[in-house]
């Protein structure tokens, strides 16, 4: 790794610390509309707060160092950080790309939120039994901070990183191609259901998990991973986190409203 790809790591480190921060309100949240616990609320915080950041720390920490040095292998970049870490001006056309990222993502959310409203409806209404005190507040700020910083360095720059660089073999010693479009579609496809996979235990812990819930949960978050794969591949990582995190701004809002 470079010095400029140990930098660009140790800031996505940092930022990921920052969405583990976003989303604590929301787990005690969750944590409050189950049964009672034998700790009192504030020992409860005590505890949660070194663990959260303690594993965060090391969960996160390698997701962004070994996700930057399969990437950079890859050709695959975070373009905006590289010019943050380098003190220079980004390239231009920058904010264009990150204004097209948003608007996909918004209309994204959009979409995930009318098919929760028609086609998942009654699966919807599963998952979100026992959390209609939660504030949009507290709904809002988790899904754009941690879903938009901490499950992108997870799931697009490490892992989409790291399938990619299994399929095209890049223990092999020699220079690495950067990998092509049947390389990257697998990558971001087989991502985008683990992404789906990897909500289960949240929607089993809200409202517990039927076909249907399953269903929802693994095709609504599938199609956004495709999507957001898609953009780290084709526009870089933070074209992937912004659009990741306008996506939730419709979902959320609609929830409200539906409620």
């Amino acid at each position: 790794m470079t010095d400029r790809d140990l930098r660009v790591a140790a800031l996505l480190t940092a930022l990921c610390l920052v969405g583990v921060g976003a989303v604590l309100p929301l787990a005690l949240a969750i944590m409050d509309t189950m049964p009672p616990l034998a700790v009192a609320p504030g020992p409860r915080l005590l505890v949660l707060l070194p663990f959260a950041f303690g594993q965060a720390l090391i969960l996160f920490g390698v997701a962004s160092f070994a996700g930057v040095a399969l990437a950079s292998r890859l050709q695959l970049r975070c373009p905006i950080m590289d010019c943050v870490v380098a003190a220079r001006r980004p390239p231009s056309g920058v904010w264009r790309r990150l204004l097209f990222a948003a608007a996909l993502g918004a209309a994204l959310g959009l979409t995930l939120a009318l098919l929760d409203r028609s086609i998942f409806r009654e699966a919807a209404a599963v998952s979100s039994q026992g959390t209609e005190n939660i504030t949009l507040l507290t709904r809002l700020v988790a899904g754009m901070v941690y879903g938009g910083i901490n499950e992108e360095v997870l799931m697009r720059l490490f892992l989409v990183s790291l399938v990619a660089w299994t399929l095209t073999r890049g223990w092999r010693r020699g220079p690495l191609q950067p990998p092509g479009r049947a390389v990257m579609s697998a990558s971001i496809v087989l991502v985008a259901l683990l992404f789906g996979v990897g909500h289960l235990p949240a929607a089993s812990a809200m409202g517990g998990l039927t076909p249907g819930v399953v269903t929802r949960v693994v095709v609504l978050n599938g199609l956004g991973g495709v999507v957001f794969g898609w953009l780290f591949w084709r526009r870089g990582l933070e074209s992937a986190m912004i659009a990741h995190a306008l996506a939730h701004v419709p979902l959320q809002l609609l929830a409200v409203v539906s409620g």
